[in-house]
């Protein structure tokens, strides 16, 4: 039986890849980064390796490198959502058997997968690492910046999608699990509305940014949206949605006055998110106190939409997500396990 290790940060593709795989009567490891790779390769021999490329810890082509370095020649598939063609072309020249770009067809990635084994069966070489040679790869292996320029979007990166999550009070703590478990094949566009002051913008996206396997930023006037983003708002406006002069959504900043004493607030961006994206939109209400996100989620469901409610077991305030529950606006009721697992049955 054919041995191949999947390493990609995202639990989700790893899991999508995973189950096709095994159909295929292949034996599947998995490991989240190049480190977790290497010590997965102790005593072990793989036929493949699936690669991405941006991971925390050690990423695609230090792996790639290190893998090189001590003379371990196993095919390579690279999967990875950069943008940046010379860094894609540097793992191949690195040393990479062949690449694909996210988000893909699982059922192509199976073809490329057996393709290789096929073309190169019999022919890896055998190769023996131990805890020893592991800790000395994982030390002296040099970084690579895998740094990009904001990307270059194309046409088919526009969101058609939106995603709003709104938040109060214990907003931080569940939106930092989230965005840590967001899966990079979600196709739609994500905006964080947590009731903050303007002063505290920048630490709460510095605090998201770190835990984030996505793109995350503070939102800018008119700016395009795009699949894949998660866009947060700012303290001392509310965040809406219009339709720019191409007919792409894009983001305004609304300076109307406060809503239950909060700017922003959830509401105005749910119901311009029901009004530009109409049955596209995805309301999720988390934590808090209070009944803002009501009314937006109310608008959503009118436009054909659906709400998630977080439920009360994992709320620090079970406020706004009561409010929608009671009404019977909320389709689902959902823990934040759950509402990952949702969210990406909705959007990929």
């Amino acid at each position: 039986m054919k041995r191949v290790l999947i390493v990609d940060d995202d639990p989700f593709i790893r899991t999508v890849v995973r189950d096709k795989l095994k159909q295929e009567d292949l034996f599947i490891v998995e490991a989240s980064n190049g480190i977790e790779a290497f010590h997965k390769m102790i005593d072990q021999f793989f036929d493949l390796v699936i690669l991405d490329i941006n991971m925390p810890k050690m990423n695609g082509i230090e792996t790639i490198r290190a893998l090189k370095k001590v003379n371990v020649h196993i095919p390579i598939v690279v999967i990875s959502g950069i943008k940046n063609k010379e860094i894609l072309r540097s793992a191949i020249t690195e040393g990479a058997t062949t690449y694909m770009k996210k988000p893909f067809e699982p059922a192509t990635l199976v073809n490329v997968v057996k393709q290789v084994l096929s073309e190169t069966d019999g022919k890896v070489p055998f190769y023996f690492l131990d805890e020893k040679k592991v800790d000395f790869i994982v030390q002296s292996a040099p970084a690579v910046n895998l740094e990009e320029d904001e990307p270059a979007y194309t046409e088919q990166d526009v969101a058609t999608k939106v995603i709003v999550l709104g938040a109060s009070t214990g907003g931080p703590k569940i939106l930092q699990f989230l965005v840590r478990h967001f899966s990079k094949m979600i196709k739609a566009a994500m905006v964080i509305v947590q009731h903050i002051p303007f002063t505290y913008t920048e630490s709460l996206i510095t605090h998201l940014k770190n835990a984030s396997v996505l793109h995350l930023k503070e939102a800018e006037a008119n700016e395009v949206m795009r699949n894949g983003v998660i866009y947060v708002a700012r303290g001392g406006f509310h965040m809406v949605f219009q339709r720019n002069d191409s007919g792409k959504p894009s983001i305004v900043f609304d300076d109307s006055p406060p809503i239950f004493s909060m700017k922003p607030a959830v509401n105005p961006t749910m119901l311009s998110a029901a009004e530009v994206f109409k049955d596209k939109s995805l309301g999720i209400i988390l934590t808090g106190m209070g009944v803002d996100g009501t009314e937006g989620a109310k608008a959503i469901k009118r436009a054909g939409g659906k709400i998630i409610a977080q439920n009360e077991e994992s709320c620090e305030v079970y406020g706004m997500p009561r409010s929608v529950v009671e009404l019977k606006i909320a389709d689902e009721v959902l823990s934040p396990e759950s509402i990952i697992h949702s969210i990406v049955e909705w959007a990929t």
